[in-house]
């Protein structure tokens, strides 16, 4: 028997499902959400703040759908003043080629010339063009029912919607890279990192927006993701939503295709709802099932979402001195542009501000893709990666000596068992390597499952778009909930 009732229960911390969970409260619902262990994007080790997710945000200047939402929900001024944008943006260096990206047009465009020389016009060209079609994809994205279109009606309903975009074609058109290959493996290892979706080939329209975020630049943001994310928690709060950080549900319980209740770890509470939200990795959500009450669909579903990526994080904490003084706060290193793009070949450097590492030293962060099958699992096996990313970082820092430098990852965590430190399954974090027709090749994973009252959310929905794809996913699972979710009203007297 439930103990207490919500209209919504939100499971998971991802940004998508806290945007929706802000909107859904503002829209008159009562909403739930549990942390169900989510990890904030930063941790302390022994008194040093270090990174476990990406300090990179994007897409406040160039991206409609993202006003749009943070002005339905009273943060417009808010993400007028505290953005900081960066400036460069970002720094590659990939071969004999060493490039710094700026928001600024004219300062772009300058160092094309700079860097590039004769193949200068070429190659500013093909971002610049690459980057208005990208801006065109904008009001196709704006135009999206929600996905995938179930039902005749439905597809028909979409086919009406892309039928109202006659350059729809040239948009979803393959993109060709210039025959420059250091250029191709820095952009291209660009935009592999700046979402957590790589398919291959690269989706044309997910590519494109990509490329146009990009080129409009990223922003420094108080507490980063962390900070970003409150934003929407106090909304929410301020609407009458409960958030509990610390709680997770330990099962769920179905009947008649749709899940009715959970129950929360820790404690006796039932909670029974209308709507269940997965806000977190579909794999560990479906897990919270019981056995006797999986079909065969959902079975098939939760295989079918084997990521073959993982992103690892490692942050190098050393003397400052040892870190050049032109280094930006984001740079894109690749080792090799013969080589794939995976691993220690292609790493994202990001330096954090002196204020949040202290004055006597600096951290820098370092993600890269590994594959799934080569995640290491020992103490012994994460020392050696670490010393491999360590080596290629001298291409950019020669000074850099292992020891003189303190490598920690989240990665590790101590066996409660054994006393030895070994992989913590919990910090893992998915990169998925392909994506659903259905929706339009830009997510991974349905919103609509087999569970009549379940969205699923959360980062692999629409990830292809990077953090865009965040308010995308929340403004479509807005509307779907506006329209099949009716707000139950008081009886007159």
């Amino acid at each position: 028997m439930s103990t207490s009732y919500y209209d919504i229960v939100v499971i998971g911390m991802d940004l998508s499902g806290l945007i929706f969970a802000a909107q859904a409260a503002k829209a008159g619902y009562r909403v739930l959400v549990l942390g169900q262990d989510g990890l904030p994007a930063m941790y302390n080790h022994e008194g040093l703040q270090q990174y476990r997710h990406m300090p990179l945000l994007y897409g406040f200047r160039s991206s409609e759908l993202m006003r749009n939402t943070l002005r339905d929900l009273g943060l417009y001024q808010e993400m007028r003043n505290k953005p900081e944008p960066l400036n460069p943006s970002f720094q590659m260096n990939c071969g004999s080629m060493w490039f710094s990206g700026h928001g600024d047009p004219r300062m772009l465009q300058a160092e094309y010339q700079r860097e590039f020389g004769p193949k200068a016009k070429e190659l500013h060209q093909f971002i610049t063009d690459n980057s208005r079609l990208g801006d065109r994809v904008a009001g196709l994205l704006a135009a999206l029912p929600m996905l995938p279109a179930d039902g005749f009606f439905a597809r028909r309903a979409l086919r009406k919607r892309l039928a109202q975009f006659p350059d729809l074609t040239a948009l979803q058109a393959p993109i060709q890279f210039p025959e420059h290959l250091q250029f191709f493996s820095a952009f291209g290892g660009l935009l592999y990192l700046m979402a957590p979706v790589r398919p291959k080939p690269m989706n044309p329209l997910a590519t494109r927006r990509l490329i146009h975020h990009a080129e409009s630049g990223f922003v420094r943001f108080p507490a980063y993701a962390d900070g970003f994310k409150q934003l929407f928690v106090g909304r929410l709060q301020a609407r009458g939503g409960d958030v509990r950080p610390q709680g997770a549900a330990s099962e769920l319980l179905v009947a008649s295709r749709k899940f009715t209740e959970i129950r929360l770890g820790r404690s006796d509470e039932t909670v029974s709802f209308r709507l269940l939200v997965c806000n977190s990795s579909p794999q560990r959500f479906f897990k919270l099932i019981p056995p006797e009450c999986r079909t065969r669909r959902s079975e098939a579903f939760m295989s079918s979402l084997e990521a073959p990526w993982v992103r690892y994080v490692v942050n190098f904490n050393l003397d400052p001195r040892l870190v050049p003084e032109g280094l930006a706060e984001n740079l894109v290193q690749v080792g090799s542009p013969h080589r794939e793009l995976h691993s220690e070949n292609l790493l994202w450097v990001h330096r954090m501000p002196q204020e949040l590492s202290g004055p006597n030293n600096s951290v820098l962060s370092v993600f890269c893709h590994l594959p799934s099958r080569e995640l290491p699992g020992t103490e012994a096996e994460f020392a050696a990666l670490n010393s491999r990313i360590l080596a290629e970082l001298r291409r950019t820092m020669p000074f850099l000596e292992d020891q003189r430098v303190l490598a920690t990852t989240p990665y590790l965590a101590r066996n409660r068992d054994t006393g030895h430190l070994t992989l913590n399954h919990r910090e893992i974090q998915e990169v998925f390597g392909s994506t659903l027709p259905e929706m339009l090749d830009l997510s991974p994973v349905p919103m609509l499952a087999e569970q009549r009252n379940l969205l699923i959310l959360g980062d692999p929905s629409f990830g292809a778009l990077g953090l865009e794809g965040s308010f995308l996913s929340a403004r479509l699972g807005l509307e779907w909930t506006l329209a099949n979710v009716r707000l139950k009203k008081m009886k007159k007297d």
